[in-house]
């Protein structure tokens, strides 16, 4: 019984750094809280654009970034955000709100996953605390 308690108590606390963690995101004024907020919504846009015109090729070069010269984005930087992000742009929502929800959903899933790793790697539910709140 107060194992359960513990566990519980070390989720709620890992979810909720993971929440709190999250609110820049959350915010509609987001792109002036997170340092590369307008950065994020401006390459969702430009992806969006890209795999419309061809869904099934790998989107290396991107012409529209750089001032027009173009750029390899995806040799050197992981397209996972923007891929996961698509599906909501082609549901409807905005870019702008896109990104916003999937940062929440991200830090959220990243708060979870270092409490997962914690528990899994020390056997006890506080270290699985410990280590999302770091």
């Amino acid at each position: 019984m107060l194992r359960g308690v513990v566990w519980l108590i070390a989720l709620t606390c890992a979810v909720g750094v993971g929440v709190a963690t999250a609110f820049p995101w959350a915010n509609p004024g987001f792109a002036y809280l997170v340092d590369d907020g307008l950065s994020h919504v401006l390459k969702q846009y430009v992806f969006d654009i890209i795999v419309r015109r061809d869904p099934f090729s790998y989107p290396r070069w991107w012409p529209d970034l750089a001032l027009g010269y173009g750029t390899p984005l995806f040799n050197f930087y992981s397209p996972g955000l923007y891929y996961l992000t698509e599906p909501m742009v082609r549901l409807g929502y905005g870019v702008y709100q896109s990104v916003r929800e999937m940062g929440v959903v991200a830090v959220v899933l990243g708060a979870a996953g270092s409490f997962t790793l914690g528990w899994r790697v020390a056997r006890h539910p506080l270290a699985g605390a410990v280590t999302a709140v770091a």
